[in-house]
């Protein structure tokens, strides 16, 4: 689980500078960076970019938007990268 930690904290650097554009529910967003739009689904764990289903681990969109609800990224980790 260190290194999943670890990979979630580096993302939140990343999230930092990305921005929510809209707030569509309680659990869903749209997050914004480069010029490109993504929908989080905080509840789900789940992110259009794809990176949160496939790794188990928040992409820095879901960071970002945990972070918009303080939630910490570290307990959305997969149980697979648990002891």
């Amino acid at each position: 689980m260190p290194w999943a930690t670890d990979h979630c904290k580096s993302k939140k650097f990343i999230a930092d500078s990305l921005t929510c554009r809209v707030r569509t529910s309680r659990h869903h967003f749209q997050i914004t960076s480069y010029g490109r739009t993504d929908s989080v689904n905080i509840e789900d764990g789940t992110c259009s970019c794809r990176w949160w289903q496939m790794m188990g681990i928040p992409c820095e969109h879901g960071v970002h938007a945990l972070g918009l609800v303080n939630v910490d990224p570290t307990t959305r980790i997969s149980e697979y990268f648990t002891n």
